[in-house]
């Protein structure tokens, strides 16, 4: 017999997505890259009469993750460049604000001439 402490119960009302969590996910298991509002059209089809935010939220849940992309720049020094344009706005101790640009520029280094072996990262954590 269980203990009336320990029995679980739901709070709000019940789910209407839960019933879609099956269809869903093996619709992304087929193609996981399918936009969400494709897949939301197509529980509409099914019978689907939740809302888009919450629908959202399942898929969100049930996505696989994506990898993250790794993009490896190799050349030799000074043969790759790096520019990056941006502006600041500062305020001053008097309240006057002024725009500040910048540009910055940086020149690929070869990693082996730079004393690093292949870690781009511990290159840069240093």
């Amino acid at each position: 017999m269980k203990s009336r402490c320990f029995r679980t119960r739901g709070i709000g009302r019940p789910s209407k997505t839960a019933a879609f969590t099956e269809e869903v996910t093996t619709w992304l298991r087929d193609e996981p890259e399918l936009p969400t509002q494709e897949l939301l059209c197509r529980a509409e089809e099914s019978g689907y009469a939740g809302n888009k935010t919450a629908f959202h939220a399942l898929v969100a849940s049930a996505r696989p993750p994506r990898a993250t992309p790794i993009a490896r720049f190799e050349g030799l020094p000074g043969e790759l460049s790096q520019h990056d344009f941006g502006h600041v706005d500062v305020t001053f101790v008097d309240r006057r604000t002024k725009r500040i640009h910048s540009f910055r520029r940086a020149f690929s280094m070869g990693l082996a001439e730079a004393g690093v072996n292949a870690q781009p990262a511990a290159f840069l954590a240093a």
